[in-house]
């Protein structure tokens, strides 16, 4: 699915304007919301009641439209009009043709009234964050009533463009998104896929065309695996090497090493600081152990960084492995050690093999020398900036997690996941499971896409069966992406 910008949309909507009549986009716009209010919360209740926020521009006229069809169906409709209409002279057409009668306040009722839905169309997608003042008054009121919300377009108060939210900006909590034209790729990462609940596309009867930001789902990602018949072993199926496992952090370079057998790898070693080290990982026999100081074959894939610490011994070991021949994965303590050794850095840039770097936001803002925050503030840059600084795929980890290449003009944003996540260790289940992609073969932008999605469905599952967000057990986890694995495969060649 195509994600896209702003401007993108603008540019749209401007080439309809010259075909469209005046408020023809706007109509539609309104039947999409109001047939989605009816037929998810309205059809069926006796009296309903509907509040409808109607900000000052063509956002809130498409508002006050939707407000006329819901009346003619026999909704009751409250609206609230924070602010004094702006210049649109659709949202003025629009209140005109509203019952005289009908109820206005510049706030919800007080004390709230039992409305079956709020409908939210105070902000579009060219809004400035909301810090103060009326409307972040009436968001405070409609985060706290307790009322489903359906937001039109984005949910009031978000960039549309980066999902972010600025220092002490308001944000409506959406149930449900109808997005118009196309969705915008704010909608699908950070806070904006926090807020946005269920999100729904009105195309109006436009096309946007191309773009450079893309969703990533199951349809699409089955078709990069590679076709295997039954000819196959484990020299084709190749090998990966997890370098880690750092005294009092084995546990890291087992669960690494773990995820890369659910993914296909046809073997599987784990180099870790010392033959001491190894006890913890010989609970799993498929796992060969070694230390940093083995040679690793010239073909294998490596994955360094998860339990490796960041001792000098540590620092050897990356500034060498920089040099692998092979397809090669930064994580973890990897990526601090990077961000500290402009050596390292500059022979990752000059790489001619593939790399994968799997950054979270802060790992990332060491690498690029500014604050986390700066990192989140705008996802999609970093994440492209990361790619072409280090010459690599970068996956930007996070609530819609991103992932770009430095060969590449587009980024992909993971349609998959789950805050069941958020536990010491998923990391590094991710960079194993990318690795074993690597390991069989895929291209590092394949691979890093691939074993992102199954890193988040796997875990969408284990939250299922859990019935929540605590608890996770890495183990079942990576059992869980053997099975997600397995059954994309099928989905391709089945």
């Amino acid at each position: 699915m195509n994600l896209y910008t702003v401007d993108e949309i603008r540019a749209a909507e401007a080439a309809a304007g010259v075909a469209l009549h005046d408020g023809t986009l706007a109509r539609r716009a309104a039947h999409a919301v109001a047939e989605l209010a009816w037929t998810t919360w309205l059809r069926g209740l006796v009296n309903p009641s509907v509040a409808v926020l109607a900000g000052p521009g063509n956002n809130g006229a498409d508002a006050l439209l939707a407000a006329h069809l819901l009346i003619t169906r026999g909704v009751q409709v409250v609206l609230v009009e924070p602010l004094a209409p702006g210049k649109s002279a659709l949202r003025a057409s629009a209140r005109s043709d509203l019952p005289p009668a009908i109820e206005s306040n510049d706030h919800l009722p007080t004390p709230p009234r039992p409305f079956d839905l709020i409908i939210d169309g105070l902000l579009g997608i060219g809004a400035r964050p909301v810090k103060n003042g009326p409307m972040a008054a009436v968001i405070q009121q409609v985060n706290a009533a307790g009322v489903p919300v359906l937001s039109i377009d984005v949910p009031s108060g978000m960039d549309a463009d980066t999902g972010a939210l600025s220092d002490g900006a308001m944000c409506i909590q959406a149930s449900r998104t109808v997005t118009m034209i196309g969705p915008k790729r704010g909608l699908a990462t950070y806070q904006g896929a926090a807020v946005a609940g269920q999100i729904s596309v009105a195309s109006l009867g436009l096309h946007v065309g191309t773009t450079r930001c893309l969703l990533d789902d199951a349809a699409t990602l089955a078709s990069l695996f590679l076709r295997e018949d039954g000819t196959v072993h484990k020299g084709r199926r190749g090998d990966v090497w997890i370098l880690g496992g750092a005294e009092g952090m084995t546990g890291a370079a087992w669960i690494a090493s773990t995820a890369a057998l659910a993914t296909g790898a046809g073997r599987v070693f784990a180099a870790l600081e010392s033959v001491a080290s190894a006890a913890g990982i010989q609970r799993s026999p498929q796992i060969q152990t070694r230390t940093w100081a083995t040679p690793v074959p010239e073909r294998a894939a490596m994955v360094i960084g998860c339990g490796l610490g960041q001792s000098s011994d540590a620092l050897v070991a990356l500034e060498a492995a920089v040099s692998h021949p092979g397809p090669l994965l930064l994580d973890a303590d990897a990526l601090n050690l990077l961000a500290q050794s402009s050596t390292a850095a500059a022979a990752l840039a000059q790489r001619h093999a593939p790399a994968v770097l799997t950054p979270h936001p802060l790992e990332a803002a060491r690498l690029m020398g500014v604050s986390a925050a700066a990192i989140q503030q705008d996802r999609f840059a970093a994440v492209r900036a990361l790619a072409l600084r280090f010459n690599a795929v970068a996956v930007l980890k996070g609530n819609g997690s991103l992932i770009s290449g430095a060969g590449s003009a587009s980024t992909w944003v993971s349609a998959s996941g789950h805050p069941i996540l958020a536990t010491g260790g998923t990391g590094d289940c991710l960079a194993g499971l990318i690795g074993g992609l690597l390991a069989r073969g895929l291209p590092p932008l394949d691979a890093a896409r691939l074993g992102t999605w199954i890193h988040g469905r796997a875990a969408e599952l284990e939250a299922a069966r859990l019935g929540g967000s605590c608890g996770l057990n890495l183990a079942r986890l990576a059992d869980t992406c053997a099975r997600v694995t397995n059954e994309l495969q099928r989905s391709r060649f089945n």
